[in-house]
């Protein structure tokens, strides 16, 4: 039997403000409910508003800490937006060094300094300190409700994940 993980079927979508540094509002699963959007972390009856073909569950992730959200299956590039050359191995410290009151920056082997959130991530990913996760859903394109969501958290980052 392989330890490597198997991908899941079920698609999920994170929701991850584009400001890494934005705090989940008070209320925010109160706020999407009354929105219609979900009901005790089901579907509500907006939820095709926000992801045309529904989801089964609406929550929002709070890791405690910054984190990097990714597809969860591997793969995944991170790369020099100058170069694009593979940082992958940088990205981690950097990472480690922000979550302990670090600059939100990674030494790059081209010599420059960037931010984490504007490395090139393929597949696309996001850093952030919350997300609004919806699981197994049928796509990754947002209805007419992205903007209510992001009237309560800013823009945001649509990151699809396997799992």
């Amino acid at each position: 039997m392989s330890s490597r993980l198997k991908p899941s079927r079920r698609l999920n979508v994170l929701l991850v403000p584009e400001d890494p540094d934005r705090m989940a509002p008070d209320g925010l699963m109160d706020a999407l409910g009354e929105l219609g959007l979900h009901t005790r972390g089901g579907p509500g009856p907006r939820a095709d508003e926000l992801l045309p073909g529904g989801f089964k569950l609406l929550r929002v992730d709070h890791p405690g800490r910054a984190y990097l959200y990714g597809n969860r299956q591997g793969g995944f590039h991170a790369l020099c937006p100058q170069t694009g050359a593979n940082i992958v191995p940088l990205l981690g410290r950097a990472i480690t060094a922000w979550q302990h009151g670090g600059a939100r920056t990674l030494d790059c082997s081209c010599g420059d300094q960037h931010d984490l959130n504007g490395l090139d991530y393929r597949p696309p990913a996001a850093i952030g300190r919350f997300a609004i996760e919806a699981r197994d859903v049928a796509g990754l394109s947002l209805g007419p409700a992205r903007a209510e969501i992001e009237a309560l958290v800013g823009p945001v980052v649509v990151v699809g994940s396997r799992g």
